[in-house]
């Protein structure tokens, strides 16, 4: 992929905030600073969701053991 993770946030970022319409000049001023934020989700995703990829692999492995093929 060629997008970069400022690129990503920007292009998600208004689908995240869903303004109503009378609030629309209110969303452009928050856009740019969801937009930071998601950057910040995006490069910093190993570290953050950390314990949530280890109950995963860990849940994932169970299953895994739990399979009886016929």
């Amino acid at each position: 992929n060629k997008m970069d993770a400022v690129n990503v946030a920007r292009v998600f970022a208004p689908n995240i905030l869903k303004p109503d319409n009378d609030q629309l000049a209110i969303a452009m001023e928050i856009i740019p600073k969801v937009s930071v934020i998601l950057e910040t989700l995006i490069l910093h995703h190993d570290m953050i969701f950390k314990e949530l990829d280890v109950q995963y692999r860990v849940s994932k492995e169970s299953e895994r053991s739990l399979f009886v093929p016929f």
